[in-house]
């Protein structure tokens, strides 16, 4: 971070505060054609608008609609959008503005509400885009470092400050294999994680369909070539974070609240569940729909022709944390009235 560069931002957002009308002019007086559309049209810098949750997908429109989603985009001589105005449908008229000045080694902008200076931005330029990035408003200031791999952004370190709490927020970029963006997931250093934007929402109900098909084929299988063995317990091994579940069975004596590394039998089918990076909010989800899966294949005939050991029972591990059944309070109540899944750890 560089200090100069700090104090730059805090003086043009001192110095832009009482000069929107000004600034509004020279902008305008630069703009050679506009372009209106409905929805988001334009990306000036990487990906800015995904950031916030919105798909680049607008039409455009020949006239401006009093519509919520409604932009106008202004040009300059060099084809550079200078100007982004959104419409307020409650107001009845383009409100929210943001300009943007280029220069060598960076873009600048400011973000208005009418004639209100809400921050001030500097992107500084490398040769596959913004490196870092220096953010001024009344309430906090922000700094922000850009990665890339293979022309590709990956990643956005940020740290925020709110006068004197310092807040830590990450982006990490996910793409398909034709390099399309595919996801955004945000995390705090303090902890946790949430997807701002997502071209691939999970069905779950077809996650379940599937996992239960599988499921069912899976105990079939090892009923068949294992006729002469008891089973005291099978596990749903669940790893929502890597995307694959595992189903894992003891054959000998095993003590209750073993972990599956030390029984005799294991992982005896595999799924898979998701091929996308998940937030905290999808992985329970993902947990879930787990759990009903294997509720509802305990529940076909198939599986009562398993060879099952006295006390046999069912169980479900996430990671390094076992027996989840009993302490997630989601799967508890899922599973309350399944008699496999009812025992003490």
């Amino acid at each position: 971070m560089d200090g100069k560069i700090v104090n730059d931002v805090k003086l043009k957002y001192k110095v832009a505060k009482k000069n929107f009308s000004k600034i509004m002019a020279d902008v305008q007086s630069k703009c050679v054609h506009t372009v209106i559309s409905k929805g988001v049209l334009y990306n000036v810098l990487p990906y800015e608008n995904e950031l916030y949750g919105y798909k680049v997908k607008g039409k455009k429109i020949d006239e401006p609609i009093c519509k919520n989603n409604c932009y106008r985009y202004s040009f300059d001589e060099q084809g550079h959008i200078i100007l982004v105005e959104e419409m307020s449908e409650f107001l009845g008229h383009f409100h929210y503005v943001t300009m943007y000045f280029y220069h060598e080694d960076r873009i600048e902008t400011m973000y208005w509400a009418a004639d209100t200076l809400y921050n001030v931005t500097v992107y500084l330029l490398g040769e596959q885009g913004p490196t870092e990035v220096y953010f001024c408003s009344d309430e906090s200031e922000a700094y922000r470092e850009y990665y890339y791999e293979n022309a590709c952004l990956m990643k956005i370190v940020s740290q925020i400050k709110q006068d004197t709490t310092e807040i830590g927020i990450n982006f990490s970029f996910f793409y398909k294999p034709n390099g399309i963006l595919q996801k955004i997931i945000r995390s705090w250093d303090s902890g946790g994680t949430e997807v701002v934007y997502t071209t691939d929402k999970i069905n779950y109900k077809k996650l379940e369909q599937r996992l239960l098909n599988e499921m069912e084929e899976a105990v079939l299988d090892f009923t068949e070539q294992n006729e002469d063995k008891k089973i005291t317990v099978m596990g749903f091994i669940c790893y929502p974070g890597h995307g694959y579940l595992s189903l894992s069975a003891d054959t000998g004596d095993c003590v209750n609240g073993a972990s599956p590394a030390y029984w005799e039998y294991e992982d005896f089918a595999s799924s898979s569940l998701v091929d996308i990076p998940l937030d905290d909010k999808e992985e329970e989800k993902v947990l879930d729909t787990v759990a009903k899966a294997a509720d509802a294949v305990t529940k076909l005939s198939v599986f009562s022709k398993l060879s099952k050991a006295d006390g046999f029972y069912c169980t479900m591990f996430n990671h390094d944390e076992e027996y989840i059944e009993e302490t997630n309070p989601k799967l508890k109540k899922l599973l309350r009235d399944n008699p496999y899944f009812s025992h003490s750890t």
